[in-house]
């Protein structure tokens, strides 16, 4: 009975070890990406005026596009501190002196890469894109709902797709509060449209209209000179709806929303725009890589895993240090090959597998190869040097601090 529970109380004790520092490591650095963007939080607060709702709509839809590198980084950062921290207390020693073997000690790893490659799949494919998406609508809400009180008297506003407004006076109290309007239209190739106005207003979009602000003018004429004949045209109104298409939003005289990019699609959705980019006749490099990372980049856990759980093993003497020192050092030639083969990958001088998964396979071999080492208790690599190391650029770092 006690052969059995026991690899159950192993497994449970390393899976807590790690469980800590992984959601720590998230915690930080999702904090530290997000402080990154306050400023762009305050100048919606101060120039826009969004509530709360908005603020923590803005919040969450940022964190998926940072969650794809935080949770593999932070499973690295939790199997090497965890097996460190146990290896500088010799836990690992006992354990293999109470006859427990290595699969033991893998176990928890695997369940804990299970899960992480799980969460980054389920990022990567749905909440990635539906984060993009909303807040791309959330700036356009804005935008539209701010749109008056963002504009300035007597200066042209050239915002908007294809059309130039100028605006002599904003009175942001009455209903029609913009006086004495000027709008220039060149959307869609054709014949210049000027159209003057005594006042007018923002109105809501319809559905119909896409993505684009509405504004309703009043007492006002629409000047076009045609270019095939070289006629004059002038039209007057009373009152007349005209539509400020956002940048990218499409034209002025199309009823059809905003076309996404190609990191706001989901899965079915990316296969079938890759496939008419295909049918084109365009060059797809670049799309047919990112379409291999949305699943290389999580099957990276288990890279992690083969290279961190041989390298924490190691003996050390201090195993935070160490542990943070190892994961950065891990990430950044994962990523400096992984780089390098997708820029190669971009050009086409490789093949866009090769350029997704290289990574993937070039530190896995080398995880299989400290694994081994490891198992057959060899040495992998002198810990000790890069926590000397480690401990010198601490020292300068101290050093330069404070002669400042």
């Amino acid at each position: 009975m006690k052969i059995k529970i026991m690899p159950r109380i192993i497994t449970t004790y390393i899976f807590k070890e790690m469980l800590g520092p992984f959601l720590l490591t998230i915690g930080i650095l999702t904090v530290t990406v997000l402080l990154g963007k306050v400023v762009n939080l305050v100048e919606l607060m101060l120039t826009h005026g969004i509530g709360l709702k908005d603020v923590l709509t803005f919040i969450v839809s940022m964190v998926p596009a940072f969650m794809v590198y935080t949770l593999p980084g932070a499973f690295l950062v939790s199997v090497l501190i965890a097996t460190a921290r146990m290896s500088s207390d010799s836990e690992i020693i006992a354990m293999k002196a109470s006859g427990i073997g290595l699969a033991s000690i893998v176990r928890p790893v695997i369940v804990l890469a299970v899960i992480t490659v799980a969460l980054t799949l389920a990022v990567t494919l749905y909440m990635k894109p539906w984060g993009k998406n909303t807040l791309k609508e959330l700036l356009f809400n804005v935008a539209t709902k701010s749109a008056a009180a963002t504009l300035t008297e007597k200066q042209f506003y050239d915002r908007f797709d294809g059309t130039t407004l100028y605006v002599d006076q904003v009175k942001p109290e009455v209903e029609n509060s913009l006086k004495r309007i000027f709008i220039s239209n060149e959307a869609d190739g054709k014949d210049p449209v000027i159209i003057f106005a005594k006042e007018g207003g923002f109105a809501p979009s319809s559905g119909a209209e896409g993505r684009s602000i509405g504004i309703q003018l009043e007492d006002g004429a629409i000047h076009q000179r045609s270019s095939k004949d070289n006629s004059y045209h002038k039209v007057a109104f009373s009152t007349y709806r005209f539509r400020l298409d956002l940048e990218g939003a499409g034209s002025n005289n199309t009823a059809n929303k905003r076309k996404r990019g190609m990191r706001e699609l989901y899965p079915s959705e990316y296969i079938t725009r890759l496939n008419e980019l295909k049918a084109s006749g365009r060059t797809v490099y670049s799309y047919e890589i990112d379409w291999q990372k949305k699943f290389s980049q999580p099957f990276s856990v288990f890279v992690f895993a083969l290279l961190a759980l041989p390298l924490g093993m190691q003996k050390v003497r201090s195993a935070r240090m160490t542990g943070f020192g190892l994961s950065i050092g891990v990430i950044l030639v994962y990523y400096l090959i992984d780089n390098t083969l997708e820029a190669l990958g971009d050009n086409g001088y490789i093949h866009h597998i090769t350029a997704a998964w290289g990574a993937n396979v070039i530190l896995g071999v080398l995880g299989i190869y400290i694994f081994y080492m490891a198992a057959k208790e060899r040495p992998v690599i002198r810990v000790s040097a890069i926590e000397d190391l480690a401990k010198y650029i601490l020292h300068k770092l101290k050093r330069l601090i404070g002669k400042r």
